[in-house]
């Protein structure tokens, strides 16, 4: 099997991401279009986020707010340029406004993948 450059290079740069223990979201994985996302919120005090395939196929700004515990709130906003790449197939990440009321100041990394 003769591979093009790029694909070699794309190949390559995945292995050795793979090796380091990191991946690339320049990678295309899932199908948002299909199965829809699944949300990753780093150190999650209970909060959830659904985008759905509606919201992908819009590709348009939206803001999210996200419930934890019932004593606070976080917003995220995921851009147009973020809906592009899910519709790409490809990783959005954003990091959450600083949570309003309870459980201290903090905001979360977001990140979105196709399911």
């Amino acid at each position: 099997m003769d591979l093009t450059r790029k694909e070699f290079i794309v190949l390559l740069i995945g292995s050795a991401a793979a090796a380091c223990g990191g991946s690339s979201s320049d990678t295309p994985s899932g199908n948002c279009a299909a199965n829809g996302t699944s949300v990753q919120i780093a150190q999650n005090t209970g909060h959830i986020l659904n985008v759905s395939k509606a919201d992908i196929a819009a590709g348009v700004q939206k803001t999210y707010t996200m419930q934890g515990d019932p004593s606070h709130t976080h917003d995220v906003t995921l851009t147009a340029a973020d809906f592009a790449n899910l519709a790409k197939n490809l990783q959005a990440m954003e990091t959450s406004t600083v949570g309003n009321g309870g459980n201290g100041s903090h905001t979360h990394q977001i990140t979105v993948s196709c399911a």
